[in-house]
């Protein structure tokens, strides 16, 4: 979440963030500050349409190489 002002009840909404897993920036100016890093994604489980795209990526990748 890109926040453009400190909001006044920054805590809750920091709490609340961090319990999703959501990273939290405050833009000023031009910068950018992390306030919360966000937790990596891990997937539950396979499904078959996943494992299907990630097949058919790496043979795509995998031909492009080869050419």
């Amino acid at each position: 979440m890109l926040l453009d002002r400190r909001p006044s009840r920054l805590d809750d909404l920091l709490v609340e963030a961090d319990f999703y897993g959501i990273g939290v920036f405050l833009a000023s100016g031009n910068d950018v500050e992390l306030l919360l890093a966000p937790e990596e994604h891990r997937p539950r489980r396979h499904t078959a349409a996943a494992w299907w795209f990630v097949e058919d990526l790496y043979q795509r990748l995998r031909s492009a190489s080869a050419a």
